[in-house]
């Protein structure tokens, strides 16, 4: 079942116009170039909408293209590849300071290697 022209060019607009919103939102794509199938796997990520059968990725894209641009849901906000850098707090960074001053040095196990010290030195 090809598509016709004017189903073409119905999902190219429905698609272009997923993918400025999921920049906007922050996600970012393998390639610059964004195939269909790239566009509708991170609507499934993002929402969590069962993926659409085959021939019905027109609507699916129609659908999220007019659904009001949010922050996605917490549950659904992680992605570990274009995750930002983690940044611990101020507290936090001072909790993990005074907790590396408490401990007590560590015994390096270099001396303890037979032939590694001749190598060090």
């Amino acid at each position: 079942m090809s598509r016709t022209n004017e189903q073409i060019t119905q999902a190219r607009k429905a698609r272009n116009a997923c993918a400025r919103k999921l920049r906007r939102l922050g996600y970012k794509f393998p390639k610059s170039t964004v195939r269909e199938y790239d566009v509708v796997a991170a609507i499934h990520r993002i929402t969590g909408w069962a993926r659409p059968a085959r021939g019905e990725s027109i609507d699916y894209l129609q659908r999220y293209a007019c659904m009001p641009e949010v922050q996605p849901t917490p549950s659904r906000q992680h992605d570990a590849l274009h995750a930002p850098e983690y940044r611990p707090d101020r507290r936090l960074r001072a909790a993990a300071e005074r907790a590396a001053q408490a401990q007590h040095p560590l015994i390096h196990a270099v001396s303890r290697i037979p032939g590694a010290m001749r190598e060090a030195a």
